[in-house]
């Protein structure tokens, strides 16, 4: 009878695990339609402006939550945990109702959209077989270390404007053996440091940037109005990485032999032909087809935000479907990326710790303001920039958000909390310099704080550890963060 008993309850206890593993299957597959029913649904609501739409969008953003928390990674759900236990603190010392806190739902689908329509506008550049272009450039010309740095540099930065973290894997595959060609001991730290600048400093300007998104969401500032001081400052970057990372005296004038050589005989390897473990070099696309829908891409971009006022992460989503078909069409592979949609549902439902941990984030600065407690902040925050300063105050604005992003807070979870508390025309602050300072630190986070992707990318790709890379990378980070920093200060001054 105890076994009868035993068999009966450990068929019981099977059946109950098997019915969760179901139940989490079911979720797992059906969590990138739940993502892109709220992103559709927000850019419908934008658009439409329909009361009805915006009704749906609280609702929508628990669904999300609930979809992307079983798999949303350990530090992600503490996060999350932070958020929604704070939120509902706030809500519930401040004696609101359940509807209110369901209402405190949904504010950060604006980057989520964001996020979500990145990996479209990456399909046609995979294929395109612009990997290919970029090999040409660098394959059957002499080229010294110094120049190949400038290269590597500049093609990383080209492809960050649309692809974004994936132009880290992207280069490093490309030109990780050809590093390797100009003798350097640790080709790695040859090439890394070059390829995460020029991946980190379009994220400046970048339309389709998170922190950028964040900044002009957070302190109402338009995107054209920041985009001079902002692509000024990207540029400055770019530069100083050039200037900062030297290639070792010693390999520098033993390869400039060598490439002299090169010139007269095309066939020395220091000239960087392809060789016969290259992949085919069948015609691919060009860099000017990247260009130019670079381009035509924040013209559109900027013209929708113009003429309608819609948020910038509506309007990239909106833009993101027809743009990256019609670019694919236009070079012969509208079938190539119809059938790379189904690696884009695939990366939608990678977003699990994003969803989750953004949505938290978004419910707890909801509810910060709802609550009321801000106003201690604010008078707070007025006492001490009247004690120091606005410039001073300032400056220290773009240190803080770098403090908080080595501690594990992601740098626009950063900025929609302190832009929360932040008033510009309380802290007589301009409100493009305030911008500024927010941006220069949420992008230097990029490279100096190990709990960011850029590092645990560049190092899973490179077999390196994000500390060594951090390392690698930390004066230059410091050095572009101080640069930042001034440019903001003396605006401020001047303003």
């Amino acid at each position: 009878m105890l076994s009868s008993r035993f068999t009966t309850a450990r068929w019981s206890v099977t059946t109950q695990m098997n019915g969760i593993y179901r139940l989490r299957q079911g979720m797992q597959r059906s969590r990138a339609w739940v993502f892109m029913a709220a992103v559709v649904f927000f850019v419908l609501a934008v658009v439409l402006s329909n009361p009805w739409l915006k009704a749906v969008l609280p609702w929508l953003s628990i669904a999300s939550l609930a979809f992307a928390w079983p798999d949303a990674s350990k530090t992600g759900k503490i996060l999350t945990s932070s958020f929604l236990i704070g939120g509902f603190a706030l809500l519930i010392l401040h004696h609101d109702s359940g509807m209110t806190m369901v209402q405190s739902f949904g504010s950060m689908l604006n980057l989520l959209s964001l996020f979500t329509a990145v990996p479209l506008l990456a399909l046609p550049l995979q294929s395109g077989n612009y990997r290919d272009a970029v090999e040409r450039l660098l394959t059957g010309r002499p080229l010294t270390p110094r120049r190949f740095q400038w290269i590597v540099s500049a093609v990383s930065y080209l492809l960050s404007i649309l692809v974004n973290i994936g132009a880290i894997p992207m280069m490093y595959s490309i030109v990780s053996r050809m590093g390797e060609r100009f003798g350097q001991e640790d080709s790695n730290r040859f090439l890394i440091p070059s390829i995460v600048s020029g991946y980190t400093m379009p994220l400046l300007w970048s339309p389709v940037a998170a922190v950028l998104a964040a900044v002009v969401s957070e302190t109402k500032i338009h995107w054209a109005t920041m985009f001079p001081v902002s692509f000024g400052l990207s540029l400055l970057g770019i530069g100083l990485s050039n200037l900062w990372w030297r290639p070792h005296p010693a390999t520098h004038a033993a390869t400039h032999e060598a490439t002299h050589a090169a010139a007269l005989d095309k066939s020395a390897p220091f000239a960087l032909q392809a060789d016969s473990q290259s992949p085919s070099h069948a015609r691919g696309g060009r860099l000017w087809e990247i260009g130019m829908g670079i381009a035509i891409f924040v013209v559109c971009m900027f013209t929708l935000q113009a003429v309608f006022d819609w948020p910038i992460g509506a309007v990239i989503a909106l833009l993101a479907f027809p743009f990256s078909l019609l670019w694919s069409a236009l070079i012969g592979k509208r079938t190539a990326f119809f059938r790379s949609m189904t690696g884009y549902r695939t990366a939608v439902e990678n977003l699990s710790t994003t969803f989750s941990v953004f949505t938290g984030a978004g419910f707890f600065v909801t509810a910060l303001a709802r609550s009321g407690y801000t106003h201690a902040l604010d008078r707070g925050l007025l006492v001490v920039s009247h004690a120091v300063g606005p410039v001073a105050f300032l400056a220290f604005i773009p240190w803080l958000i770098v403090l908080l992003a080595l501690m594990g807070l992601h740098p626009v979870v950063s900025i929609a909390l302190l832009s929360g508390v932040f008033h510009p025309s309380l802290l007589h602050l301009a409100r493009l310099w305030l911008s500024v300072g927010l941006l220069g630190g949420g992008v230097s986070t990029f490279i100096l704080s190990p709990f960011m992707a850029t590092l645990t990318v560049a190092g899973t790709v490179s077999g390196e550890r994000p500390a060594v890379i951090m390392r690698w990378t930390a004066g230059y980070a410091l050095a572009f963060l101080v640069l930042c920093d001034l440019v903001a200060c003396l605006g401020q001054a001047l303003s």
